[in-house]
């Protein structure tokens, strides 16, 4: 299977591996700020049906206490340029309501097809709050411009700009990450293009060899990342022959490096005991993996790290175990 290694026409490899290794040392340091930047703005995917049986129309997400979102660097109204934003993109669906008189005689299923063929869709972008403001308390001139009615919802009909949005946000020692980004186009609140573009990586298709773990629900968005390193898990110990080697159990903290040919190679920062014989053999199994096996890790300005952080822990039987738990931190509260 042919998978394609995800670019973006303005990403800059501007943090360097020199950096990432100091953001270490300030770790063991406790000195690492975890808060999210307060130019990052907050996006996420809201709906509005016209024809929903439940009779709930418009769906936000920021109604369930722990929701799904995405960043984007510096989506600001001109009005308020230091305020944190709160944006939603609203997939709207209409049914084209003629197709529906006189089908009293359809079954169920008959009605449910028709109302799934014969709907548009399309997307818009709104405004939820600025710092936790609301509109009912926005100047009316500033309302008019990013409060829009369109049926029964509202609109930023001001908006026209190109957005970089990171999707499923992680915080990696400050460091604000996702491993995967949408593109959107805005031309005045309506999205004109969108795209999601998933950095396909080999270990993805390795995550489903074992059985799914049972996560606390505030720790589900670390989900895919302990499902991808169960596969490192199998792919290194497969190159190894398991034995009691008498090798006491220990860690060491790795900067895992991508290298130019998208191969990958794994720099020491630390050990919990005496370094061994094993740690070499480990980077070595490394650099062997098929190129694009590890997840290139993006930021919200569109560049992406050169590396990411892993702890390798050994067992007296030789075999390894994988984790970045340990590296990825608690994001601060939002208010919005």
């Amino acid at each position: 299977m042919l998978i394609l290694a995800c670019t973006h026409f303005f990403a800059q490899q501007r943090i360097t591996l020199n950096d990432m290794r100091q953001r270490y040392a300030e770790f063991l340091r406790q000195e690492v700020d975890t808060t999210i930047s307060r130019e990052n703005d907050e996006v996420v995917i809201s709906s509005y049906h016209c024809y929903n049986e439940k009779g709930k129309k418009y769906q936000n997400p920021r109604m369930d206490k722990d929701y799904a979102y995405m960043l984007a660097e510096k989506l600001r109204t001109p009005e308020y340029p230091d305020k944190r934003h709160y944006w939603s993109l609203i997939d709207y669906e209409k049914v084209n309501h003629h197709v529906f008189k006189n089908i009293s005689h359809k079954t169920p299923i008959e009605r449910r097809r028709l109302k799934y063929v014969h709907k548009s869709f399309v997307r818009y972008l709104a405004l939820d709050s600025i710092d936790g403001i609301g509109p009912s308390l926005w100047p009316k001139a500033f309302k008019r411009k990013y409060y829009r009615p369109k049926h029964k919802f509202h609109y930023a009909k001001a908006v026209s700009d190109s957005l970089f949005l990171l999707n499923e946000v992680r915080n990696m020692l400050g460091y604000t990450i996702a491993p995967h980004f949408e593109d959107a186009v805005i031309k005045k609140g309506h999205v004109r293009d969108y795209s999601y573009q998933r950095c396909e990586d080999q270990m993805r298709e390795l995550m489903y060899l074992g059985p799914i773990p049972v996560i606390d629900r505030k720790y589900s968005r670390l989900a895919r990342i302990r499902m991808r390193l169960r596969g490192l898990d199998d792919e290194i110990n497969s190159r190894l022959t398991v034995v009691d080697h008498g090798v006491e159990k220990k860690s060491y903290d790795l900067l895992i490096v991508m290298l130019p040919d998208e191969r990958a190679d794994a720099e020491m920062l630390s050990c919990t005991g005496e370094v061994g014989p094993e740690f070499e053999q480990l980077r070595q199994h490394i650099r062997e993996l098929p190129p694009q096996f590890f997840v290139r890790y993006w930021m919200v300005d569109g560049q992406y790290l050169p590396g990411f952080y892993l702890q390798a822990t050994i067992y007296p039987n030789g075999t390894w175990r994988f984790s970045m738990d340990k590296f990825l931190m608690q994001v601060t509260h939002r208010v919005w």
